[in-house]
């Protein structure tokens, strides 16, 4: 529904549990869009919404192409830790957790990414024809 946000990753381990985030971003109810927006507005930062879920993971994936970008300022960066909260809190939604925003208190050290595609193994791949 919203885009293509292929630079973002397919799933999310929070505290062990794994998460499908391409349908929760992508496609989320719009009660929880409206309720994600109404729960973050009022900052000195916009309103999270999916769109700017995708925009943040697309942009990290820009910026850590750069040997000098330090991955861990993004850790700092209000935006960003917003946004994490709600791709969290959208990741379980989706999975028909019934939780409010700020219930989504994760150590920093509580969640990964993981994509999905699995490497092919080399014995599978056929010799090249010469």
């Amino acid at each position: 529904m919203l885009g293509d946000w292929s630079a973002g990753p397919l799933k999310i381990i929070i505290e062990g549990q794994s998460y499908e985030l391409d349908d929760a971003v992508t496609n989320p109810k719009l009660r929880d869009v409206k309720y994600l927006i109404r729960e973050t507005r009022g900052k000195d930062i916009p309103p999270v919404t999916p769109l700017s879920i995708q925009k943040m993971f697309v942009d990290l994936g820009e910026k850590m192409k750069d040997p000098k970008f330090d991955q861990n300022a993004w850790l700092f960066d209000d935006t960003v830790l917003d946004n994490l909260q709600g791709v969290m809190w959208l990741a379980k939604r989706k999975a028909g957790e019934d939780l409010a925003f700020d219930d989504v208190s994760v150590p920093m050290t509580g969640f990964s990414f993981e994509d999905d595609e699995v490497e092919p193994d080399p014995k599978d791949i056929p010799d090249p024809v010469v």
